[in-house]
């Protein structure tokens, strides 16, 4: 007596080995790049107008945009895109960070020294 697989058997074996390396491939990927959109609302105020803000505006200002960006603390372990929903820890590094997000926070770094913050 021998036994034959039902019909479609095989193709649903090929189709999860298919699903199965893609996740793998997507959780080996680079990291995700920071949200555009999450990006610009967090630099919505215009680097002229920096200067009156507070030193604790600042900070929070800065964490802001870091947030916004993906950007984690040393201490969290960066994250990637798990199963297609974006997790909020990218990366360390602001390097990953578009050009215009990494000239917004020197300019907030800037004031911060101006102003001679104390963190």
């Amino acid at each position: 007596m021998s036994f034959q697989a039902a019909p479609g058997t095989e193709l649903m074996r090929q189709v999860t080995k298919g699903v199965v390396l893609g996740l793998v491939m997507l959780l080996m990927c680079g990291p995700v790049v920071a949200d555009p959109v999450a990006l610009q609302l967090a630099m919505r105020k215009p680097s002229s107008s920096l200067g009156g803000l507070t030193c604790q505006q600042l900070f929070a200002l800065e964490r802001k945009v870091l947030r916004a960006g993906g950007i984690c603390a040393s201490q969290q372990r960066p994250a990637r895109l798990v199963l297609g929903i974006r997790v909020r820890c990218v990366s360390e590094d602001e390097r990953v960070l578009p050009a215009a997000a990494r000239r917004y926070l020197g300019d907030v770094r800037k004031q911060v020294g101006v102003k001679s913050c104390q963190r």
